[in-house]
C-alpha cells in the first residue's frame, strides 16, 4: 500500500493514485507477499465461486481459446494459485467432454506501480507445479500465456469482446481518486481529524465519497460490459458495508486507528495536524443496496437491453428487460399492479398484462407440474385435494404465489399459463410469471436460463429457486381470475448473480 505520509501543503491536494497506489513491493519481510495472508484467507473463502463461474464461462461455448483476467492482482501470493484452480477446473471439463483443452491467455492487472516483477518471477515454477499436476491425473499439459496489463480498471483494459472471464477480489473498494468536494467555499478541509468517512464526518464528505463511489462503479461496468464477450462470466469480491449507515464501524475501524496514531504524532508534535487535515484516502465501502442500484441503474441505460414479447389472446405487446440467468419470466400484472420505489423522471411508463383481457389465460394451482420446478416436492404435498366433478373447476385449491429478489429489488405475484407469440411461432401455455407488487424493480423479466443457448444479456440476477412459503390470499386470486377453467401454480425465491449489461 501507499505511504500514509500526509502531503507537505496546507492546501488539499489530489493523489496520482495510479502512479503511488500500490503493495509493498518486493519478497522481504515488510512486503506484501509476506504479509496477505488475512487476503489470502477471504480469497478462500470466494474460491469456489469463482471457480465454478470461470467453468461456466468455458462450458456456454466450449472455445479454442480461453482468455480470463483477474484484475487487481497485486505483487503477493495469492494471485497464482487461484490461477490454477481455474485452469485445472476447466481443463476436467474438457476432457469430461472429450473435448481437447482449450489455450489458457492469463492477464494479470494492477496499477503501473505494482511490483509485477515478483509476480513472473515467481511463473516457472507455478508454471512447473500446475503442468505436473494435469499430468499426474493422465492430462496434458495445457497451453497458458501470461501478460501483464497496467492501468486502472476503471476505464477499459482491453478490446471489444476479447475476454472469456473477469474476477476481481478486494480491488474495487479503491478509488481511482479522493474525491472532490471535500473542501469548504474558503478551499479548507471539512473533514477534519479523519481519513475516510467516520461518525464526526460531515454530511458533505458522505456525499463526495459516495458521488466518486456512483461515478467510477458505473465506468467499471460499462468497461467490463465492452470487454466480455458473448457468454462471458464476471466475479467481484470487495469490502463492503452491512449496513446502510456510512460509518459502519466494519469498515472503518482500521481508518480510525490510523486516525489515533496521527493524533498521537500530532500530540508529540512529530507532524504538523494541518498537513494531516488535508488528508483523505481514496477508499470507499459500498453496502450490498448501493451496489445493486448502480447495477440496474447501468442496465436501463440503454433500450438495448430489453425484449419485446406479445403475450395473451388477443396479443399485448410488453418490453421486458431480458436475462437468460433468470429461470422465470414474469411481467407487470394487472391494472392494479404497484412498484415502490421505482419512479424516476427518466423512467417509461410501465404498460401492465391485463389478464381480464386475455381468453387464454390460466392460472396455476399447486397440483400443476410446473410447481416441482420451483416449489419443493414435499411442501406442494400438502395443497388439497381436488375434486373433479366440481362444475367451477377447483376453487378451493390455492395459488401460490412466488417472489424474486434481485437483490435490493424484488416482486411477487401469482404464475400463470398464457400464450406466448413469436413472428414465425405461437406457443401455447407458457408458464410466466404475473406480478402484482414490485421494489426497485418496475419493468419485468425475461428469463429463459433455461429456454436459450447462451445470448447477449443485461445486469440482472439469476434465480436460484428455494421455499417460499404461504398461500395467496383470495384478494390476489380475484384480480387474476379470467372466465376460464384455471390450472395449477407454485412459487419461488431467488438470489442475485450479475451477467453481461451489454446487448452487441
Amino acid at each position: 500500500m501507499a505511504s500514509c505520509e500526509p502531503p507537505s501543503t496546507t492546501k488539499l491536494v489530489t493523489m496520482d493514485v495510479e502512479s503511488v497506489l500500490h503493495m509493498k513491493e518486493g519478497l522481504g519481510e515488510a512486503s506484501y507477499a509476506q504479509n496477505c495472508s488475512l487476503q489470502k484467507k477471504s480469497m478462500d473463502a470466494m474460491k469456489h465461486l469463482i471457480v465454478e463461474s470461470a467453468v461456466d464461462a468455458y462450458a456456454s461455448e466450449m472455445p479454442e481459446s480461453f482468455t480470463f483476467v483477474d484484475l487487481g492482482c497485486s505483487s503477493g501470493s495469492n494471485a497464482l494459485p487461484l490461477i490454477g484452480d481455474i485452469i485445472k477446473a476447466i481443463h476436467v471439463m474438457a476432457r469430461r467432454s472429450a473435448k481437447p483443452a482449450p489455450e489458457f491467455t492469463v492477464f494479470l492487472n494492477d496499477l503501473p506501480s505494482n511490483d509485477f516483477n515478483s509476480m513472473f518471477l515467481s511463473l516457472p515454477l507455478f508454471t512447473k507445479k500446475l503442468n505436473e499436476g494435469i499430468e499426474l491425473h493422465g492430462g496434458m499439459a495445457p497451453s497458458v500465456y501470461f501478460a501483464a496489463t497496467p492501468g486502472s480498471f476503471y476505464g477499459r483494459l482491453f478490446p471489444r469482446d476479447s475476454l472469456s472471464f473477469i474476477y476481481s477480489c478486494y480491488s474495487l473498494h479503491w478509488l481511482s481518486q479522493v474525491p472532490p468536494g471535500l473542501v469548504d467555499i474558503n478551499g479548507r478541509p471539512i473533514n477534519k481529524g479523519n481519513l475516510y468517512i467516520s461518525n464526526t464526518s460531515p454530511p458533505a464528505v458522505t456525499l463526495a465519497y459516495f458521488e466518486q463511489f456512483q461515478k467510477e462503479f458505473s465506468i467499471f461496468l460499462k468497461s467490463r460490459s465492452a470487454e466480455l464477450h458473448l457468454g462471458g462470466r464476471m466475479v467481484v469480491a470487495m469490502l463492503g458495508r452491512t449496513t446502510d449507515d456510512h460509518s459502519d464501524k466494519s469498515t472503518r475501524v482500521l481508518w480510525e486507528v490510523l486516525d489515533q496514531s496521527f493524533a498521537i504524532m500530532i500530540s508529540q508534535e512529530m507532524i504538523d495536524e494541518e498537513k494531516v487535515d488535508t488528508y483523505n484516502v481514496p477508499f470507499y465501502a459500498p453496502s450490498a443496496r448501493e451496489i445493486e442500484d448502480e447495477v440496474h441503474r447501468e442496465g436501463q441505460a440503454s433500450s438495448a437491453f430489453s425484449l419485446t414479447l406479445a403475450l395473451g389472446t388477443p396479443l399485448q405487446q410488453l418490453s421486458l428487460l431480458l436475462d437468460i440467468g433468470s429461470h422465470l419470466t414474469w411481467v407487470s400484472c394487472t391494472s392494479s399492479y404497484q412498484c415502490r420505489s421505482c419512479s424516476s423522471p427518466s423512467a417509461a411508463p410501465v404498460i401492465p398484462f391485463l389478464p381480464k383481457s386475455s381468453s387464454s389465460i390460466r392460472l396455476v394451482s399447486c397440483h400443476n407440474p410446473h410447481c416441482l420446478r420451483i416449489h419443493p416436492r414435499d411442501r406442494l404435498s400438502r395443497c388439497p385435494s381436488c375434486n373433479s366433478t366440481s362444475a367451477d373447476g377447483c376453487p378451493a385449491v390455492p395459488y401460490p404465489p412466488y417472489a424474486l429478489i434481485y437483490g435490493t429489488s424484488s416482486t411477487a405475484g401469482l404464475l400463470m399459463l398464457e400464450t406466448l407469440a413469436f413472428p414465425h411461432r405461437t406457443i401455447p401455455d407458457f408458464a410466466i410469471g404475473c406480478s402484482i407488487l414490485s421494489e426497485h424493480q418496475p419493468a419485468g423479466v425475461a428469463g429463459f436460463g433455461r429456454a436459450l443457448p447462451p445470448s447477449r444479456h443485461r445486469w440482472g440476477s439469476s434465480a436460484s429457486p428455494h421455499s417460499f412459503a404461504e398461500g395467496s390470499s383470495s384478494s390476489a386470486t380475484d384480480l387474476l381470475r379470467p372466465a376460464v377453467q384455471t390450472k395449477k401454480g407454485t412459487a419461488t425465491s431467488s438470489v442475485p448473480r450479475y451477467n453481461n449489461p451489454r446487448s452487441r
